[in-house]
């Protein structure tokens, strides 16, 4: 159980569905009193994503018809990595960054 509000960034090595290269991709664990949620890169605040790419992580965004679509992209192919499967690769971090709310200076607002 949380006892405060919390955002772990966590990286996982997968496959591209593409091209088949390896990729890094990143997402954020927010711990929420009793609850996990894992938070692809389009939850990601301007700071986070830098600290993805900084931990060598590419995310780009596609704009799909009215929606901008940010993503883990592969580095190799550019295909995006489906904000879907985040929660397949859960338990699978190579490497955590806890308390990214205070790394990137910002606060947390649940809306409820």
């Amino acid at each position: 159980m949380c006892k405060k509000i919390t955002k772990t960034m966590c990286f996982c090595k997968t496959n591209c569905w593409n091209c088949g290269e390896k990729m890094n991709i990143a997402y954020i664990m927010l711990c929420a009193k009793d609850r996990q949620i894992p938070c692809s890169p389009n939850c990601f605040s301007p700071k986070e994503i830098k600290l993805a790419k900084e931990n060598d992580v590419a995310i780009e965004s596609n704009q799909y018809g009215h929606d901008l679509i940010t993503a883990n992209a592969c580095p190799h192919c550019g295909k995006l990595f489906g904000n879907n499967h985040i929660k397949e690769l859960a338990g699978t971090e190579y490497k955590k960054i806890e308390n990214v709310q205070e790394i990137c200076k910002e606060n947390i607002v649940i809306i409820k």
